[in-house]
């Protein structure tokens, strides 16, 4: 059994990280998730946290726009989502299956199947957070899943990472270290703080979309723990 927090990241989270390697260069809307899941993806390498994933993911993470997308981009996730190093992947079975469909039998959540699967691997492997950039099924259904004990947000949202995550991203050039209480701060961690992502207004959430970046110190908006309503996608 292990004592650190579990977060469950839906493939569209890999998606966006990949194509906005540089938070700073995402729409408004989702610079602070992009920043967030950057940070997520650092405590997971770092065993601070576990970051887990569905299978499923794997097949879902293809491009970020370009087709077929360039080499660094398929490095990008073969090195995020199979090296063992960063993400927790869990393989789909029969019983995750039967626990995606009894989602809507049990349940009566109205969920795709895709997204029925990652939600029941969530489940499966006890995370507290399912966190999705998605408003789409997983958001609309938060309410029933929170009921079993997974709490359905955006990365922004999240109350797992650890405080001491404030400087370069995993995916930068020159990776560095997390901070830990009492340790000082690196000058590459000052030299980030330079160009902070704005918090962005409020604005819908896109739907599922490929990205990855230099990540800087926290943005400014203070998270209230709780999720704002994700509007739908067409």
């Amino acid at each position: 059994m292990t004592d650190k927090p579990k977060v469950y990241l839906d493939s569209c989270c890999f998606i966006d990280a990949a194509k906005y390697r540089d938070a700073g260069s995402a729409p408004d809307d989702k610079k602070q998730d992009v920043w967030f899941t950057q940070q997520l993806l650092r405590a997971s390498e770092a065993g601070d946290i576990q970051v887990h994933t569905s299978s499923l993911t794997i097949a879902e993470c293809t491009h970020v726009g370009e087709h077929p997308p360039p080499e660094e981009i398929k490095r990008l996730f073969r090195s995020i989502l199979i090296s063992g190093k960063i993400v927790h992947l869990v393989a789909d079975s029969i019983f995750i299956a039967e626990k995606a469909r009894d989602l809507r039998w049990d349940y009566d959540m109205t969920l795709k199947g895709a997204d029925a699967i990652h939600v029941a691997t969530a489940l499966e492997v006890e995370c507290t957070e399912f966190v999705t950039s998605d408003g789409r099924g997983p958001h609309k259904n938060g309410a029933k899943i929170a009921a079993l004990g997974c709490k359905v947000v955006r990365a922004q949202n999240t109350q797992v990472l650890p405080e001491t995550y404030g400087q370069p991203s995993l995916f930068a050039a020159t990776p560095a270290e997390p901070v830990r209480d009492g340790e000082a701060k690196p000058d590459v961690a000052q030299e980030a703080a330079q160009n902070p992502p704005e918090a962005p207004p409020e604005a819908p959430i896109q739907a599922k979309e490929p990205a990855l970046a230099e990540a800087a110190d926290p943005p400014k908006e203070q998270k209230n723990g709780s999720d704002p309503e994700p509007p739908t996608h067409n």
